[in-house]
Formats: structure tokens, sequence, C-alpha cells
């Protein structure tokens, strides 16, 4: 504020503090307060009582001196508000309090005591940093609505093209429409004339017929056998002639049109209005969880999550968290899914999936060996196994994805044929839809997590593959996508760690938009699982502690 003032005050300054006639300013005088001309400078102040202790600033370098005395000046003296004839000497640390010295002897002796000008300057630090994180702060909130305006902007593009190009396809059947009108309006017209040149000719031919019948039954009544003869043979002759020509000029057409072309006619453009809100932010480092490798929730609204090491809990999160139930029982966890009132499992050290039922006990579901199961995804009909084939040399042809019934007997083998559906190392996370497509992350098995979503039918035939989006992602900011989840409307949440964002995605493959998480409160997202209640439940890690936030949404 005093740089600003000081700009202020030199704009303000027409003449010479003295003289008030030269407007050619060359220093000021910090003890007097004086913008002074080079010749009452040297000619009038310097006449003045101790002049030559005067601190004389040459006007460029005012800035700058006023930064330095501002930064360096004491606080001004403040009378007790109990005392009023005392002036406050110290800061009560405890009570945060200015005191004067009858405040500390009657009820500070034994505070935590501060100078004034100490913490006042501790304070302008204070102040300073506030000052940068404030900044900081709106700074981040510009550059996340310009990158929500840039998303929105391209997707306004994205629609408004489709719309051109259904807008040009419809103008095209439309053209092609009336061609083939046409073309039938010509085509029909030529068939009434054909038909109608046929009719005279077989006009003609009766008549010719007639005349003939009638030239054999007059030979018939003359009795000329010479003549009727001759008669019956033009006869034969004119029949002969009337099929020769019928069989060879009448070709008939039958018009039959065909539809070959498909309008869109329900397509139109919604505005979509999606919300999110953080209900809470739990941290656990109380619970000795210093990280989430995998979370889950059970029919009751409890939460599950493993450290990924050798512990699961069990959580039931209202107005706090309590742990209902930890066991620290078998090996590393990898990922965990609630089934059957219990827990499945996997493991680093397994090529089994393990039950750990509602009693504790630990029993073998489904071995799948030599494949090592990672991902699991549990749904009304079925299950999904991820496989782990960071230690398989050649990957192409073997299993990635298994489909299991809930006795365990496989239903369908996913084979990695030419590398296609896994070109990195891991299945990451998997989860189905309503018709029991799967989507999945492909994704290296090293920290850093660069991975893809791919969208596969049942069938094993990729229907996309999505790689982030450029406006947040490049190769200085990659996609790095930890958990991929199923909306109750059958889109997909994708967390993405690195850029601290939720990607929501179509199972057309469509980006609906992408959420800075930092704009509710929450930082690196990491695993994620949406409840029975429809809660999007977040681990995050901040500030070196690992944090659950519920979030609630709706609009996808």
């Amino acid at each position: 504020m005093a740089h600003f003032g000081s700009v202020q005050r030199s704009q303000d300054i027409l003449a010479c503090g003295l003289c008030e006639i030269e407007t050619k300013i060359k220093v000021k005088c910090m003890n007097c307060d004086l913008y002074m001309c080079q010749k009452c400078t040297d000619k009038i102040h310097a006449k003045f009582k101790n002049a030559d202790l005067h601190d004389i600033v040459d006007l460029k370098d005012i800035h700058s001196r006023i930064d330095e005395t501002d930064a360096n000046s004491e606080f001004k003296p403040v009378k007790c508000k109990d005392h009023r004839k005392q002036l406050c000497c110290m800061y009560c640390l405890t009570c945060e309090l200015l005191v004067c010295p009858m405040c500390i002897t009657k009820t500070h002796q034994l505070h935590l005591m501060e100078d004034i000008q100490t913490i006042c300057q501790k304070k302008v630090e204070e102040m300073k940093i506030l000052q940068y994180q404030a900044k900081s702060k709106i700074e981040k909130l510009i550059e996340n609505l310009n990158l929500m305006g840039e998303i929105e902007k391209a997707k306004s593009y994205e629609i408004e093209q489709n719309i051109l190009r259904e807008e040009k396809q419809a103008r095209e059947v439309h053209s092609k429409c009336l061609r083939l009108l046409k073309e039938h309006k010509d085509k029909t017209e030529r068939q009434s004339e054909l038909m109608s040149s046929k009719e005279f000719e077989i006009l003609e031919d009766k008549k010719d017929i007639k005349t003939v019948i009638q030239e054999v039954e007059n030979k018939y009544e003359s009795r000329n056998t010479e003549e009727f003869l001759e008669a019956i043979r033009n006869m034969h002759s004119k029949l002969e002639s009337i099929k020769t020509t019928s069989s060879k000029s009448f070709d008939m057409k039958i018009l039959h049109y065909v539809p070959n072309y498909q309008i869109q006619t329900k397509s139109k453009s919604i505005e979509m209005e999606i919300h999110f809100e953080t209900k809470a932010k739990y941290e656990l480092n109380m619970l000795d969880v210093l990280k989430i490798n995998s979370i889950t929730s059970d029919k009751d609204g409890n939460i599950w999550i493993t450290d990924g090491v050798r512990k699961i809990q069990q959580l039931q999160v209202k107005e706090g968290v309590n742990v209902i139930k930890e066991l620290t029982t078998g090996p590393g966890f990898t990922e965990i899914r609630c089934w059957n009132k219990g827990i499945l499992f996997t493991s680093d050290d397994y090529s089994k999936i393990i039950h750990l039922a509602s009693d504790d006990k630990l029993k073998v579901f489904k071995n799948l060996s030599p494949s090592l199961p990672f991902a699991l995804s549990v749904s009304d009909n079925d299950i999904i196994v991820g496989m782990n084939c960071v230690s398989v040399k050649d990957k192409t042809d073997i299993p990635v994805i298994i489909r299991l019934e809930f006795n365990g007997k496989i239903i369908q083998i996913y084979k990695n044929h030419g590398r296609q559906l896994l070109t990195r190392d891991v299945v990451r996370c998997c989860t189905t839809t309503n018709d029991g497509a799967i989507c999945y992350i492909d994704s290296i098995n090293t920290k850093g997590y660069l991975g893809d979503v791919v969208f596969i039918s049942q069938d094993a035939i990729i229907q996309w593959k999505y790689s982030g989006n450029s406006i947040i992602n490049s190769n200085k900011h990659p996609f790095t996508p930890i958990e991929v989840v199923t909306t109750g409307s059958n889109n997909f949440i994708v967390s993405d760690e690195n850029q601290h964002a939720l990607h929501f995605l179509t199972t057309k493959g469509g980006l609906l938009t992408i959420l800075d998480l930092t704009m509710i409160g929450v930082g690196d997202p990491g695993v994620m699982t949406i409840d029975d209640n429809g809660t999007l439940w977040i681990s995050s890690e901040e500030l070196n502690k690992t944090i659950l936030s519920p979030v609630k949404f709706f609009g996808f």
C-alpha cells in the first residue's frame, strides 16, 4: 500500500514544495516530507537546521526507500484499555492481548509474553504469507474457471459440429429424396407411355384379327374351298405374327423402393446440471492408516478399506469414523470387494481369489494359477477379475480379464490377442455397465500410474480408449487414472491423481466434463467407491495425511 500511495502522491505534485514554481522535481526530503527542485535543495533547504543530517532521496529511488522505511518503521504506541494512563508494553501470547505493566502485574504474570514490535513484525510476515496465499488462491480459482470454460467451449464446439454434420446429412438426404422422387416420376411416366403403346398395338392387332375372322367367315359361307383354305392360312399367319410381336416387344417393369437412409430425428442439444458437494473430510492417520490401497462398501453402509500391506478395516462413518472390525491376518492385499456378507480380495502373493467370510475365516474362492488376479468388480450378475501381467514377458494371447459366476465357474476368458486389450502391465481396476460391458484401466505397475481407460463389449471388442484430455493432460502433466467407477445412470467417473481431477465419461467414450477437486476441497484423488445410497467416497492424500471424503453428486 505504501508503494501505491507514493505513486499517487508523486502524480499529484505540480511544483516544488519550497518555491512553488519549479515543476522539475528532483529529490524528496524524507524528514521534511517535501518534494524539491534542485535549486531550492541547494539554496534554501541547505540553510535548514541540521539540514546536513536530513535524508535526501533522489526521486527515482523514492519507491524503494518508502518500502524500506515502511518495513523498518515501528508501530505506534497503544493506550491500555483497562488502565488509560498506561501505555501497552507487551503482547500476551496466552490471551492474545496488548497489556501494560499493571496488566502484567495483576493478571498476566505467568503468561507467555512477546515484545509488541516483535509480534507486529511477525504479524507483518504472516500478513505477507496470507496475501500470497490469497493471491495464489484467486489465481487458482481463475485458472480453474478458465479450465472449465475451455472444456465447455470445446464441448460446445463439438456439439455445434455434430449438429452441423447432421444438418448437412439431412440436406444430403433431402436432396437424395428429391432426386429419387424425380427418378420415380420419370420411371412412372415412361412405364405409362410403354403401357399406352402396348395398348395401341394390341388394339391394332385386335382390329386385324377381327378383319381376318370376318374374311374366314365370308369364305366359309361362300363354300369356296380354295378361298376358304387360303383365308384359314392367313388367319394362322396373323395369329403367329401377334404372338411373336408381343413376346419381343412387351417388357413389363415393376417399380420397387428400397429405403437406405436414416436421419436421427430425435437428436437434440441438452443442458446438464451437475452438482457436487463434499459432505465431510475424515483424517484416517489416527487409525494408523498411512494409505488407502483399495476401498469398497457393504449393504449396511459401512466402508471397508485396506492399506495394501496386511490390514483390512471395516469402518462406520457417521459424525466420525469408528473401526468396527480390523483384520491383520493374511498376505498383502491389492483389491477388496464386498460379496456374500464377506470380502473377496486379491494379493500380490497369491494366484488365488480369497473369500473372507463374515466369521473371519479365509477360504479359497477361485484358483486362477498361473494368472495373478489383481482387480475385482462384483455386480449383481457376475464377478470380473483383472490380471497383473507385469512378470509376463510376452503378453500376447494371455488372459487379462476373466468373468466368473458366483460359484467360481469361469464364464468367459478375455485373451490379449495382438496385445490390444492390455498394452501395459496390469488391469488396475475394473467396473461393469448394466448390459455387462467392461470398463477398466490399462496401467503400468510402477509409481506414476500412467494408463488408459478402456471400454470393451461382452465379446471383447474394444469400443473406445480414453487417454486423458489435452486441455489438462500432456507429457508434462500425464493422465494418471487410479480408479474408474460406474454411476447409477451408467456413466463413468475416473480419478486422475496427478492432476487432482475427476474425468466424467459416457459409455460412448464422450467426455462430459472434468472437475478439479481442489474446487470442492479435495486433494489428489486415489481409489474410490460408490455406496448403495449413491455417495461417492474418495480417498486422497493431503499434507501427508490420509483423507476419506464422502461426496454427494447428481446430474449424470
